[in-house]
């Protein structure tokens, strides 16, 4: 983790050092992003909204000028969902207006974990990711590709396919769809072993387009809806006032 006085980064699958200093909010971690790069690494953005100064110097993402294109993945899930959940959903927000600007950032959760007993709390979430291998390298391309999703248990995976194309092979999380923006999509979210009873949520450009009730365990459910400007992804939350989510899949793209 590259812990400045202006926020905090995670960096995976590099064996080199990365120089993380910098001058101030104005000179950001533009260069340490493309030491990683070249290292054939991750960059990630941990817990952007966490308090910062002066309860906990750095932990808050501070650098207004960072060039998204080098960030790889942002923590939208960091710790207890109940003791962080405004600054979860400020990051969840956040994450949804850099997509809807057209970006492709992977949303992971991390439990930063500081005490041993944490690392069993029930609401901290896992990174869930698609790998042909168990190895590092696998990995760490899952989750650059964006084939993850993050919960705390329970996985949920998302396909799209053009509704008129039934030949057509269907997008997977992180991919790309060729299709006019409003055109009729068919989504395929499969949901393996949730919790309890939720409401699975499609998001498009920060908005819930699509909303329905699932049941707890395994299912696959078939939806409709319109092919987005920029991207859409999948949530499952609970079907309460405060909405706290058990599940969020990870973007598939519209090519623009």
């Amino acid at each position: 983790e590259l812990t400045t006085f202006y926020g905090h980064a995670v960096v995976s699958g590099t064996k080199g050092y990365v120089d993380w200093r910098t001058q101030g909010r104005s000179d950001p971690l533009n260069g340490a992003a493309k030491t990683v790069r070249e290292m054939g690494g991750l960059f990630t953005i941990a817990h952007p909204f966490m308090v910062g100064e002066p309860l906990c110097c750095g932990c808050r993402w501070e650098y207004p000028v960072m060039d998204y294109a080098l960030v790889d993945s942002i923590e939208i899930w960091s710790g207890s969902w109940r003791k962080n959940a405004l600054f979860n959903w400020m990051a969840v927000q956040w994450w949804d207006d850099l997509l809807s600007e057209g970006w492709r950032i992977t949303g992971v959760g991390a439990r930063d974990i500081h005490q041993l007993e944490q690392l069993h709390h029930a609401d901290t979430a896992n990174t869930w990711v698609e790998a042909w291998f168990c190895t590092a390298n696998e990995i760490l391309e899952g989750i650059r590709r964006g084939r993850c999703c993050v919960a705390p248990q329970g996985t949920v995976d998302v396909t799209a396919a053009a509704a008129s194309e039934d030949t057509a092979v269907p997008a997977m999380m992180g991919d790309t769809i060729v299709a006019a923006a409003g055109q009729p999509l068919t989504l395929t979210v499969a949901i393996d072993a949730l919790p309890e009873p939720g409401r699975l949520e499609v998001v498009s450009q920060g908005h819930v387009v699509v909303s329905q009730l699932v049941g707890e365990g395994s299912s696959t459910v078939i939806l409709n809806t319109a092919t987005p400007q920029q991207y859409l992804r999948v949530q499952i939350v609970k079907s309460t006032d405060d909405r706290t989510p058990m599940m969020f899949s990870n973007p598939i793209y519209r090519q623009t």
